[in-house]
């Protein structure tokens, strides 16, 4: 009888043992998990986003195309891998140019994480499941505020591949402003280095039509080291001072003309009096000798 009062203690005590250990294993499991926005696609920090062996991502073009959502504007971008990448990639490390503007982040997707730097997005962390052929696919979220100038928050990769900036924004456009390394042509906007064939070769891997109203901007992570700005003009701003200038240019020329009327109703005069002193003179000397 004893016996069995004295095993009655150590039952309870194994259960509550028994408890204990589950619940320490539920805590470990928990604390092991991944963190799901490095699961989802979600902002990682550092170097850690990606394994260290993990390599570059072998780009060779991308297109950046913006629109306009509450509060800022989305950047859809499409990176195209070599066509030689695609049968061994394993995934790997995807760097910008220059970190993307503060505030700026990366819209969870499946196989991709934000490589955050300062609390700035400064890359990507490209998984293999999340090439697509030879495409990834990613999503920005830039907020704006004011009209003044803004940095560009287009995701330009680092080193020389030739990537392309749409900058149609519904009615209004992007504009790039105190890039002395760009210049402006009729259709685009693109640094004197990228030639015509390199802008042809970047509109076939990134699928984009050429249009002269479009004006995309050509660049390469090189020519953005240090950092863009855009201004965004609607449609009404550019057809006002569409509307100046073609004001400003019909003035000119109206009164080019004016001043040229006036030059030749000098010269007439003065060729009307030479004459007219001319025929005075012979008439003097006709009648001296007559």
């Amino acid at each position: 009888m004893t016996a069995a009062l004295l095993h009655i203690p150590t039952i309870r005590l194994a259960t509550h043992l028994r408890r204990l250990g589950a619940a320490a294993l539920v805590v470990a499991s928990v604390l092991a998990a991944p963190d799901p926005a490095r699961a989802g696609g979600g902002q990682t920090s550092g170097d850690d986003a990606c394994a260290p062996d993990a390599a570059p991502l072998p780009l060779a073009g991308a297109h950046f195309a913006p629109r306009r959502v509450d509060g800022g504007l989305a950047w859809d971008a499409r990176f195209v891998v070599t066509s030689d990448a695609t049968s061994s990639f394993r995934g790997g490390a995807l760097r910008f140019a220059v970190p993307l503007p503060a505030g700026e982040r990366l819209v969870g997707a499946p196989g991709l994480g934000a490589i955050v730097e300062d609390g700035r997005v400064a890359g990507l962390c490209v998984a293999e499941g999340a090439l697509q052929g030879r495409t990834v696919s990613a999503s920005f979220f830039q907020r704006l505020s004011g009209d003044g100038a803004t940095a560009l928050g287009a995701p330009i990769a680092a080193g020389r591949a030739v990537q392309i900036v749409s900058t149609s924004v519904g009615d209004a456009r992007l504009e790039l402003t105190g890039a002395p390394l760009f210049e402006k042509h009729v259709g685009f906007v693109a640094p004197r280095a990228i030639g015509p064939g390199a802008r042809e070769e970047a509109r076939r891997l990134a699928g984009v039509r050429e249009h002269v109203s479009a004006s995309p901007i050509y660049v390469r992570g090189e020519d953005a080291r240090g950092g863009l700005t855009v201004r965004l003009v609607d449609a009404r701003a550019r057809t006002k001072a569409s509307a100046i200038a073609a004001g400003v240019a019909f003035a000119a020329v109206v009164g080019g003309l004016v001043l040229a009327a006036q030059r030749l109703r000098r010269a007439a005069s003065v060729e009307r009096a030479d004459a007219l002193l001319a025929s005075e003179i012979d008439a003097a000397a006709k009648a001296s000798r007559g």
